[in-house]
């Protein structure tokens, strides 16, 4: 297949919206609209890829595809797993827990499924997971079996049907089949966005449409439908051919800088959470990369009939060179980055893993695959051509490294420790709750009137409450704890009833939630406040999430919970947000969510919502 340089430039620009974004998500909080760009440019290749061996050949050589496939894609990804369980050893435990099961799932490509499963993004969790960035693998690997395997029963179908001369049996091959795929490739493009746009409508869980192949994949179907509209490299010269020099170098610069600008400034504008990324901001993506790949074919026919010079500028090498360690980069970038902010700044990380992997890309494309295939072609080092001690010395360091890491994992985070004792603890407040009222019950009127006289708190909240549990529980006398991992304001309702109705609701109620948000937390908020019960006081504290701006739906979510005061007497809002915006350094090191092991920041915390019920006692009850 031809190659043009126009597709590094695409590419590079792809990745540095991804790179950027994971590196700094709060400054660009769509850059993983890069994501599409590069799915939308490798639907384009791999169906063109096909359709020049079938316009040559006059079929489809589906062993040599998936030949190719495997050693561009599998060496690297195994030697980037490797490095990182290395890395992971000397680092925080955390990492490790399920570490087997990450693994697992990046080898089988289903990683995108093991987010969804287990509630994953880059938005949301505590502790990241290391091979979290591959998920993008799981699109194109699945694109590739399926939409190769697609076009070979079409190919195999066709050559029975056609039986015109040699000379034009394969021209006739493959016009029947770029009519075929085009059909298909719109028909499923359609699918997929009709598929993303009933998720959003339904409000359906954000990582779902986000990681699933039946919402993701439709920009791969997308460049494949360019593909069959942009095949014909005679019709690109022609139409470069119609077109003065200058004017077609105006056209190309203007197209290719306008559709440009419209994906910088979606990656600007959109956020992971904002509905209109799935309603508009990827298709509009995936459209301006096709006319990036238009304009980038255009400029190419235009140097292959000389109104341009072909000239080798030290951008083409930059992008070319850039083209070959895109991939390793991708690989290497994250779990290095990952690991590297667990002992320094955001800033220093980044520069860290970058300049890391950079170094380990080098090594990939140039020794660690070549290695694979039999090519090394750096004297001393042609040895690793030798596959037979090649293939049993890296399966045996990875299974080493495996072995050990798996030995090393602990079963459970210290996160998920700490809210396992905090179950045993509230088990053992709600056994110790019965023994007081039974001997309340024994107790003559007048004593059991002054026990009953005494007010508490119960207070809710998810995995941000984990931490700052036994501070409360000393600060807040009469107080009982309850903090589970994910939860949401779907389940709370239930819980104070359920308090109501066994006589263990305190007088103050204290839901500290909204980090784990869903697109009806309004609706529940306002289920909440109608049945509350009578003679109690609700308080909410406003969740913090520094990652997000205004888009992020627990800072919405906070927006409302501002205005619930002047509408009810009996709330109170402590705005813990605020607090915490005034005062970064709570959350130095941290996820810029949990506060987990700062005791400064639980005490703040504690003496925060102290403060908060005692404005509320200023208040009415219900």
């Amino acid at each position: 297949m031809t190659y043009i340089k126009g597709f590094d430039i695409i590419r590079f620009v792809a990745f540095l919206l991804i790179i950027v974004y994971h590196f700094f998500p709060k400054f660009l909080a769509a850059g993983f609209l890069g994501v599409d760009m590069l799915l939308v440019l490798s639907g384009f290749l791999i169906t063109r890829s096909i359709f020049t061996e079938v316009q040559k050949t006059g079929d489809f050589d589906s062993k040599n595809f998936f030949k190719k496939r495997f050693y561009r894609i599998f060496p690297t990804l195994l030697l980037a797993i490797i490095i990182t369980l290395f890395f992971s050893l000397f680092s925080n435990p955390d990492f490790l827990v399920d570490i087997g099961k990450q693994v697992a799932a990046t080898l089988g490509f289903v990683t995108n499924w093991y987010e969804i499963l287990t509630g994953g993004s880059y938005e949301a969790q505590f502790i990241e997971h290391l091979f979290l960035h591959t998920w993008y693998l799981s699109l194109e690997i699945v694109f590739y079996i399926i939409w190769a395997l697609f076009i070979l029963i079409l190919v195999k179908s066709n050559q029975k049907r056609v039986k015109a001369q040699t000379n034009k049996r394969n021209l006739q091959l493959f016009l029947k089949l770029r009519n075929q795929v085009l059909i298909a490739s719109f028909v499923f493009a359609l699918i997929g966005y009709i598929l993303m746009l009933i998720g959003i409508i339904r409000k359906e869980n954000i990582a779902t449409l986000y990681f699933s192949n039946f919402t993701r994949s439709y920009p791969l179907f997308i460049g494949s439908l360019l593909a069959c509209l942009f095949h014909s490299d005679k019709r690109f010269i022609r139409l470069a051919a119609s077109f003065k020099p200058k004017k077609l170098r105006e056209n190309v610069l203007r197209g290719s800088l306008i559709a440009t600008f419209v994906v910088l400034f979606l990656a600007f504008l959109l956020s992971y959470e904002s509905s209109l990324t799935y309603y508009f901001g990827i298709l509009t993506t995936s459209i301006a990369t096709g006319v990036l790949i238009y304009y980038a074919i255009l400029f190419h026919a235009a140097t292959k009939i000389k109104i341009f010079p072909d000239l080798k500028s030290g951008i083409d090498r930059f992008t070319a060179y850039f083209n070959k360690i895109s991939y390793p980069i991708y690989l290497f970038h994250w779990p290095l980055f990952v690991l590297a902010k667990q002992h320094f700044s955001p800033i220093i990380s980044a520069l860290i893993s970058l300049f890391a992997s950079i170094l380990l890309a080098n090594f990939a494309s140039y020794i660690w695959e070549p290695a694979w295939q039999g090519k090394v072609q750096i004297p001393n080092l042609q040895f690793l051509n030798k596959k037979k001690y090649l293939f049993p010395g890296i399966a045996g360091i990875f299974a080493i490294i495996l072995i050990i890491t798996l030995f090393k994992a602990p079963w459970l985070t210290s996160m998920e420790e700490t809210l396992m004792r905090n179950a045993l603890m509230q088990s053992k407040d709600e056994a110790n709750n019965l023994i007081v009222k039974a001997e309340v019950q024994e107790l003559d009127e007048k004593e059991r009137l002054f026990y009953e006289d005494i007010k508490g708190a119960t207070i809710f909240g998810d995995s941000v409450m984990v931490g700052p549990r036994d501070y409360l529980l000393e600060t807040i006398p009469d107080s009982s704890v309850d903090a589970a991992q994910y939860r949401k304001l779907d389940s709370v309702n239930e819980l104070i009833q359920d308090l109501k109705e066994s006589g263990d609701l305190k007088e103050f109620v204290i839901l500290a939630l909204g980090t784990n948000t869903s697109s009806n937390d309004v609706e529940f908020t306002e289920e909440i406040i109608a049945d509350f019960p009578e003679k109690h006081r609700l308080i909410f504290i406003t969740p913090y999430d520094g990652r997000g701006d205004s888009s992020l739906g627990s800072w919405q979510y906070r927006e409302y919970l501002l205005t619930l005061e002047d509408k009810y007497d009996f709330v109170t809002v402590g705005d813990w947000f605020a607090v915490a915006e005034d005062n970064p350094q709570y959350y130095a090191g941290t996820d810029l969510v949990h506060f987990y092991g700062i005791p400064e920041t639980y005490e703040a915390y504690s003496n925060f919502i102290l403060e908060t019920i005692e404005r509320a006692k200023e208040r009415s009850v219900k």
